[in-house]
């Protein structure tokens, strides 16, 4: 009879410790709405990629429209109120490390080494 109880203690603790774990926790529907709201009817994501697009154009690594779209960036951070907003050119150079890269053109020139 102690046999079959310690059982069915084990099978149920077994089973029901699984259970508990999964248990979900409360989701703040209200922050999930607000969030989706200024996604979807105050988002300036394009607005800001069309700028980018269209006043730096391309930004090669080192480029002077990299670093000048860069900045932008930082001060735009910074109007949203963004705190310690820096910009790296090194870890960006050093995450590319050593690549050619050449011009579009007949002109097989490497622009950076």
């Amino acid at each position: 009879m102690r046999a079959v109880r310690l059982t069915a203690v084990a099978l149920a603790l077994l089973f029901g410790i699984p259970i508990t774990a999964q248990m979900q926790e409360k989701v703040d529907l209200d922050a999930i709405y607000k969030i989706k709201d200024e996604g979807l009817n105050r988002s300036q994501v394009m607005d800001i990629l069309s700028y980018l697009t269209d006043v730096y154009g391309a930004r090669l690594t080192g480029s002077p429209q990299i670093k000048a779209a860069a900045e932008w960036t930082r001060k735009k951070l910074m109007e949203w109120e963004l705190v310690n907003v820096n910009w790296s050119p090194g870890a960006l150079l050093a995450a590319v490390g050593r690549t050619t890269t050449f011009r579009r053109g007949s002109s097989r020139r490497p622009v950076f080494r």
